[in-house]
């Protein structure tokens, strides 16, 4: 049987990078032994006029 915890709630919020998302969860880890992330990403397509 696995075991899958349960979503706590905490979010990072927007981030420029995703070295920064790493950090958070590094330090979320930390501070509440949480292993499982889900991790959302998204960018911008500019398309040029021709």
């Amino acid at each position: 049987m696995e075991l899958v915890e349960a979503d706590c709630g905490a979010a990072s919020g927007p981030r420029a990078h995703p070295a920064d998302v790493e950090e958070w969860q590094r330090k979320h880890t930390q501070e509440t032994r949480h292993l499982r992330y889900r991790r959302s990403f998204a960018d911008y397509a500019v398309l040029e006029r021709q």
